[in-house]
């Protein structure tokens, strides 16, 4: 449909407001990121309501690629560093990647595939690996808490 300036419009099928082909800002999250990516699509005026068609979200798409990228290399590191630290404070017992994908996860072989970017953990997972990160010492409270689970 075209109206007395000939801009193409539309009529949003749920509200009924007259759509206009344009590009907004949209910001687009993922695990505590945040990007703004400008997007195509048919919009209502005053609102971000909008009607997106084939490759209009192609920004999108691209911004949460970075973002999933950027949170894997992330988990990657941490739980490297995790291995790390917790090694450092028990010399007397090994700490591998085993070891702790057990004491952690309950499996033997998830902590390798973090540390390799084989898998994405567990939201949970992240957090502890986020507090063993930053007091390995904590290890030992986790060890005496499975104690009893594994026995």
């Amino acid at each position: 449909m075209a109206n007395k300036a000939g801009a193409k419009t539309r009529i949003h099928p749920e509200t009924g407001a007259t759509l206009r082909r344009g590009e907004r800002d949209m910001t687009i999250a993922f695990k505590g990121m945040k990007r703004i990516v400008r997007v195509k699509g048919w919009f209502p005026e005053g609102s971000d309501d909008g009607i997106f068609e084939r490759g209009d979200a192609a920004s999108t798409a691209a911004a949460l690629a970075e973002m999933k990228a950027e949170h894997a290399a992330r988990v990657r590191a941490l739980a490297r560093d995790v291995v790390k630290k917790v090694a450092s404070i028990r010399p007397a017992k090994k700490v591998t990647n085993t070891y702790l994908s057990e004491l952690l996860t309950g499996s033997p072989n998830s902590f390798s595939k973090y540390a390799l970017g084989n898998a994405t953990p567990s939201h949970p997972t992240v957090v502890l690996l986020t507090l063993l990160d930053k007091r390995p010492e904590l290890v030992r409270e986790i060890e005496a808490a499975a104690a009893p689970a594994t026995a």
